[in-house]
């Protein structure tokens, strides 16, 4: 009886170890690059720490007349919206609607 070489009682090939992980490479705290990107997000905290400071300082009154500002402004948008060159395609079927077509 002849065995495949995947049968075999030969002594198999050693097998190699995975890869060592080594930890992600820390920035170059020293470049450009990374005094850039430490500026940008020191920009963007200061930004949001306003915003926050400014949102805790409306009152429900303005916080309310805001609110009905936006549905006013969200209403009026919707109004203009033009689907009529929208795709969407129902379920598994292959259904869908192009420029006013449906597609079968």
């Amino acid at each position: 009886m002849h065995l495949s070489p995947l049968h075999s009682n030969a002594p198999k090939a050693p097998t190699l170890c995975p890869p060592a992980t080594h930890p992600p490479t820390p920035p170059h705290q020293d470049s450009p690059h990374y005094a850039n990107e430490q500026r940008k997000d020191s920009a963007v905290e200061q930004k949001i720490a306003r915003m926050q400071a400014q949102a805790r300082a409306l009152s429900p009154a303005e916080l309310a007349a805001h609110t009905a500002s936006m549905d006013a402004r969200l209403a009026e948008l919707e109004g203009t919206r033009d689907l009529s060159r929208t795709w969407w395609v129902l379920g598994q079927l292959g259904l869908g609607r192009v420029a006013g077509k449906v597609l079968v």
